[in-house]
């Protein structure tokens, strides 16, 4: 956030002429007199001011407030290189001060910070609370060491995590909340045998295990209860089926012959000549049916045609 400006001028002739402030120190107070700069130069730099501030009285308000913000965006890029350049030279962020994965992952147990340090890929020989506390204030590898190294002592007060630690409890608590662990510390760690897990770890995985067999189970019942019900559907059927029994050979006979009597007096003949019926031939008497009664069981073009023969067939023999 850019700070508020009271007097853009001298904002902007102080950001012009770095050695502005030093040409307000009166010459008694300095080695060398006339604000501790050569006097020739004093003339030059304050002639040169002078003109930068005529011409920027000449500006209109929205002009310099213009100017101000660009020099403002200028400043914060200038004092952010050198946040950057001013980390990357403080010792934690220098190559010595990397981790010895290999090292690291042999042993048996890590202390509370040596953890904390490894997971940032830092060598617990260098880096450590007492380094990294003085920079909390100015660099954002101190503040996030800071915020972790929190988390990582009040897991310890509420018995999450342990000083001195096993690695695979502690990796496994940073990978739970969150907190990215180098890859190569985890492929060293696993590479050694050495599980990635706690008590709450474990309980999660067959928890999961749980549910998902209890999900499972669920299913199995609605699929049984309906296995169930079509066994008892199709037994009702059966017993349907078989207390109505087929008509016997002798019946069968009689109903055919029935069945033959009607269809011929149907398309037989008055003795003066003339039909009996409206129907003049069997396949006028089967369309009726069909349009009359048709989707009934038994009652279609083919199945009539083959017990009205079926029936001619009996009632001649």
């Amino acid at each position: 956030m850019s700070r508020t400006v009271t007097d853009p001028i001298e904002y902007l002739v102080a950001r012009r002429f770095p050695l502005y402030r030093a040409l307000q120190v009166p010459p008694s107070l300095t080695s060398l007199g006339n604000g501790g700069i050569p006097a020739d130069e004093k003339l030059r730099i304050s002639r040169e001011i002078e003109n930068y501030r005529v011409a920027l009285k000449s500006k209109t308000p929205e002009e310099l407030r213009i100017l101000v913000e660009q020099e403002q965006v200028n400043e914060a890029q200038v004092w952010r290189g050198k946040a950057e350049r001013d980390e990357q030279e403080r010792v934690f962020n220098q190559p010595r001060a990397n981790a010895n994965f290999l090292h690291w992952s042999q042993a048996v147990y890590w202390t509370l910070e040596e953890a904390i340090a490894l997971a940032f890929g830092k060598s617990p020989d260098v880096v450590n609370w007492s380094l990294v506390q003085p920079y909390v204030n100015v660099s954002p590898f101190a503040r996030e060491y800071a915020r972790v190294r929190d988390l990582a002592i009040r897991a310890k007060n509420w018995k999450q995590l342990y000083d001195p630690v096993m690695p695979g409890i502690f990796l496994a608590w940073a990978r739970r909340i969150g907190i990215v662990v180098p890859d190569e510390l985890v492929t060293a760690v696993e590479a050694r045998g050495i599980i990635i897990g706690d008590w709450q770890d474990n309980y999660e995985k067959l928890k999961a295990q749980f549910d998902t067999l209890l999900a499972d189970r669920d299913k199995i019942a609605v699929i049984c209860q309906r296995l169930i019900e079509e066994r008892d559907a199709l037994k009702q059927r059966v017993a349907e089926l078989e207390a109505k029994k087929p008509p016997g050979k002798r019946e069968e006979s009689t109903l055919l012959n029935i069945v033959a009597g009607l269809l011929g007096l149907l398309l037989g003949k008055t003795p003066s000549g003339k039909s009996q019926s409206v129907f003049d031939n069997q396949a006028s008497v089967i369309d009726a049916l069909v349009a009359t009664h048709g989707g009934k069981s038994g009652i279609s073009e083919r199945t009539l045609q083959e017990k009205f023969a079926a029936a001619k067939r009996s009632l001649e023999s």
